[in-house]
């Protein structure tokens, strides 16, 4: 029988001097594919994705703990001033610029510093509370944090209010030393010129809203 109607392939010959013919497309096919050629850069690559995310990951949480540590700050350094300076001169002053009633709103001067230095003190550990725990947007603890945010916006407004009363009485009457009345300058400025520029944003930001 007769081997000449057997298809020819392609093969190398090998002689004692090398190889004589390659078969150039199935040279081509190899090196073009890639994993046929190094499969161990692969393995590498798919490896490398599940650390890369964790990288990603573990750099996001520092950023948010950083950004919650900065805010936390923040208010610290914003409030606590106004807390510890209302409850020194409410509790240390014995001048009569203490005690007076105001006759159109019946409070005194240690009423308006006390009552807001608690107020600020309660407001600023709830804050730090929601910071710290980030409480999610459907929970219990959300609801209430957002209502006594809004009831204390509120009860700023109208506490700053009765502070301006208080503070042109005692001013009209002279009955502060230079201390208390300086410090009631400074604070009821900061109060008025915080709220005026909050009140503000919040517009600016509600005209923004209502455009778009």
């Amino acid at each position: 029988m007769s081997n000449n109607n057997i298809p020819s392939r392609n093969t190398t010959k090998i002689n004692d001097g090398g190889i004589n013919q390659i078969d150039e497309p199935l040279v081509e096919q190899s090196l073009s594919d890639d994993n046929t050629i190094n499969p161990i850069v692969n393995i590498r690559s798919i490896l490398k994705k599940p650390e890369t995310d964790i990288n990603e990951m573990i750099q996001r949480m520092r950023l948010n703990r950083i950004a919650k540590n900065l805010t936390m700050l923040t208010f610290i350094i914003c409030y606590a001033p106004i807390i510890f300076g209302n409850l020194y001169f409410a509790f240390n002053d014995e001048t009569y610029c203490i005690s007076r009633h105001n006759p159109l709103i019946g409070l005194t001067l240690y009423d308006y510093l006390s009552i807001q230095a608690y107020v600020m003190l309660a407001t600023l550990l709830i804050i730090i509370l929601s910071i710290v725990y980030e409480p999610k947007d459907d929970s219990i603890w959300k609801t209430i944090y957002d209502n006594y945010i809004l009831c204390y916006r509120a009860f700023s407004a109208f506490w700053l209010a009765f502070g301006i009363i208080i503070f042109a009485f005692l001013t009209y009457k002279q009955s502060c030393n230079n201390h208390i009345y300086y410090y009631l300058i400074i604070t009821t400025s900061i109060m008025t010129f915080t709220w005026v520029a909050f009140a503000f944003l919040h517009f600016k930001n509600g005209q923004l809203t209502s455009q778009i």
